[in-house]
């Protein structure tokens, strides 16, 4: 049980430490609107909500490249901590990590096609990850 629970929390943590990275380096090329320092939540989700709508596609393409990668890297993690109860492991962790997205999602509207194509990667791309980390003998 122990194991269990220690590959899930590895997998949850090296995945959001996976979408950080993948959203710092996506900033750099995409930075987020003036004004964000400082601001009250009011203004930030109303700053952020006008600053989604001028994006271009490749700002979304690119987000959403960094969950799954993160959702990939997470299901390898851990199934190379426990190797029995990887498919339970990788519901669990792609349904946190879709909590994570939701939370983002309801906080800054996203376009609906980014919605559904993250619903509909997240278990496969931790399965991937999972499916990966299987030592070869």
């Amino acid at each position: 049980m122990k194991k269990k629970i220690l590959a899930i929390l590895s997998g949850i943590v090296a995945a959001s430490i996976t979408v950080w990275i993948c959203e710092y380096v996506n900033h750099m090329y995409y930075p987020p609107p003036q004004g964000v320092d400082g601001a009250d939540w009011e203004t930030l989700s109303k700053l952020y909500t006008e600053h989604v709508k001028s994006m271009p596609i490749g700002a979304f393409i690119s987000l959403w490249a960094g969950w799954m990668m993160g959702a990939f890297v997470g299901g390898f993690v851990s199934r190379k901590i426990d190797t029995v109860n990887w498919k339970f492991n990788s519901y669990v962790i792609a349904g946190v990590l879709l909590l994570f997205s939701a939370l983002n999602m309801f906080m800054i509207p996203h376009p609906v096609w980014l919605i559904v194509i993250t619903v509909v990667g997240y278990y496969p791309a931790v399965c991937f990850g999972s499916m990966l980390a299987v030592d070869k003998k």
